[in-house]
C-alpha cells in the first residue's frame, strides 16, 4: 500500500490535470468567441500571424513576400520578447523554404535579423516576456557588440552600480545572465556631498500607508 504522503501527491496531480485541462478548454473557447465577435487581443494577433506564416498552403507564399518587403528586422528591447515574438522574426528573416519546429534552427541569412537588448530590464513577465528567450537568442547569434558604456551617470555613481549588482546578480543557466558591468564615460565626481546616499537605512518603526510612506521619503531626503 502506497505511502498517504504518495497517495496525496497523486491525488493533486490528478487534480491539477483536471483543473489545466478545463483551463486550456476555456482558453481555446474565448479565444474563439473573441475571433467570432472581432474583438481580438494583442496575444490574438501574435496567434494568428504565427499560423499564417507556418501554414502548409499559403506559408511559404506570405513569408517570401515579408522578406522582400522587409529586408533588416531590428528588435529593440528584445529582453522584453515573448516566444511567439522572436518566431514571428525568425520565420520572416529565414529562408521562406526552410522550416523547423524551433525558430532557433531555421536559416537566416547573416544581416537579417538584428536584436538590442538589456537582461537587467527583463520585468515584463506578465506580457510573456521571458529571459530564457533572450539567453537562447543570444547563443544562437553569438558575437554581437556590448553596449557598456554609460554616458548619463558620473563615475563614482557607476563605481558603486557594479560594486552592488555585480554582488546581487549572478548568473543562472535559463534564467538569469551574468552582471555585465557598466563603464562611466563623465569622469567627473559630484559636485557637492557623497556620489550616492542611501536612504531609508533606519527602520520607521511604524507601519505606514502609502501617504505616510512619500512623506517620510520627503523627510529622507531633505535631511539629506
Amino acid at each position: 500500500q502506497a505511502h498517504p504522503t504518495v497517495r496525496v501527491g497523486r491525488q493533486q496531480r490528478r487534480a491539477l490535470a483536471h483543473i489545466a485541462g478545463r483551463l486550456g478548454e476555456f482558453v481555446v473557447a474565448m479565444a474563439a468567441q473573441r475571433q467570432e465577435t472581432g474583438r481580438l487581443e494583442f496575444h490574438d494577433l501574435l496567434v494568428h500571424a504565427r499560423r499564417v506564416l507556418r501554414s502548409a498552403d499559403h506559408g511559404i507564399e506570405v513569408r517570401r513576400s515579408l522578406r522582400d518587403r522587409y529586408v533588416r528586422l531590428l528588435l529593440d528591447e528584445f529582453q522584453d520578447t515573448d516566444p511567439i515574438q522572436i518566431e514571428l522574426a525568425a520565420l520572416i528573416a529565414a529562408d521562406p523554404q526552410s522550416s523547423a519546429d524551433d525558430w532557433a534552427a531555421l536559416d537566416i541569412e547573416p544581416g537579417r535579423l538584428f536584436l538590442v537588448g538589456d537582461p537587467k530590464q527583463s520585468i515584463y513577465r506578465f506580457r510573456r516576456a521571458d529571459i530564457g528567450v533572450y539567453l537562447a537568442a543570444r547563443d544562437r547569434f553569438p558575437g554581437g557588440p556590448s553596449l557598456s558604456v554609460n554616458f548619463r551617470t558620473v563615475a563614482p555613481v557607476i563605481e558603486w552600480i557594479n560594486d552592488v549588482f555585480s554582488a546581487l546578480i549572478q548568473a543562472d543557466p535559463g534564467s538569469q545572465p551574468d552582471y555585465a558591468a557598466l563603464t562611466a564615460f563623465r569622469a567627473e565626481a559630484a559636485p557637492a556631498g557623497p556620489g550616492v546616499a542611501l536612504l531609508g537605512a533606519e527602520a520607521i518603526g511604524t507601519k505606514l500607508n502609502a501617504d505616510g510612506l512619500r512623506e517620510a521619503e520627503t523627510h529622507d531626503i531633505a535631511a539629506t
